[in-house]
């Protein structure tokens, strides 16, 4: 686990941090930046009240970053993360003999003809076409990112993987890619010294447990049931995540957001 009073996380799938530019009452831009890490861990082995030991992974993740009057979020300076193409123009020659054009000049197009084709050496135009594609590559990463806009005091960011089974490494680079820039609306009243804050959530359906294994190997496990041995994992992981402070709740249903990850904005 990790809970400090800037921030807490559920540490063995994920690492959270954010810092922000000097807030100005002037027209100078904030610049908020979040680092984030996903990764699978075990849970348990630290513990020796619990009896077992199981693997924990996320499967889909949320971000939400926010800010508080007087601040406002610039949205045109939000990085949604749409994904970049890189068009690749790939030349697909097309050589044919044109027998209307080659009778009328009484030109035969003969194996020499088409080899110059292929080459791009066409001097006979009359008889050789040729045709150019655009070919649209698409660079997939392995966390596909969706924005999630609400308004101009927070966004958020969805996190799917993309050809993995779970989330795995970091979705951007918090120094190439800043999260937005905020600027102080001196319209608004609003806190002296106004908070930047990240927080990630999680549906529990979205928390995958697996591989659960007693620590004493002499001992079997007493259910085999794979539903059984969920509800133990689960249990669990809601009494460490309100060690980490993180206040999870009941649990009870799959589809509830579930907060794994918070951070207070530090000024760096």
């Amino acid at each position: 686990m990790s809970s400090t009073d800037q921030r807490k996380f559920f540490s063995e799938v994920i690492a959270l941090d954010a810092w922000h530019s000097p807030i100005s009452k002037n027209d100078n831009d904030t610049e908020v930046r979040v680092e984030i890490s996903f990764k699978s861990g075990r849970l348990g082995g630290d513990d020796s009240e619990f009896e077992y030991t199981f693997r924990v992974a996320l499967r889909n993740a949320n971000l939400r970053v926010k800010v508080e009057q007087p601040l406002k979020i610039a949205r045109e300076t939000i990085h949604r993360n749409v994904p970049e193409l890189e068009a690749e123009l790939t030349k697909y020659k097309e050589v044919r003999e044109d027998v209307e054009k080659s009778r009328a000049l009484g030109v035969e197009i003969n194996a020499k003809d088409f080899a110059s084709a292929l080459s791009g050496n066409v001097k006979k135009t009359d008889q050789i076409s040729k045709s150019d594609s655009l070919k649209i590559v698409q660079t997939i990463p392995p966390i596909l990112v969706t924005g999630e806009p609400s308004g101009n005091l927070e966004y958020s960011w969805n996190f799917s993987p993309s050809w993995k089974d779970v989330l795995d490494g970091s979705p951007w680079d918090p120094i190439e890619h800043p999260r937005f820039s905020a600027i102080y609306d001196s319209d608004k009243l609003g806190q002296i010294d106004p908070l930047i804050s990240a927080q990630i959530t999680c549906a529990m359906e979205d928390l995958i447990i697996s591989d659960l294994q007693p620590k004493n190997p002499a001992k079997t496990l007493s259910f085999d049931l794979s539903r059984e041995k969920q509800l133990v994992a689960e249990q669990y992981v809601r009494h460490y995540l309100n060690s980490c402070y993180l206040a999870p709740g009941k649990m009870d249903n799959r589809f509830a957001s579930m907060l794994i990850a918070y951070a207070i904005s530090v000024e760096g």
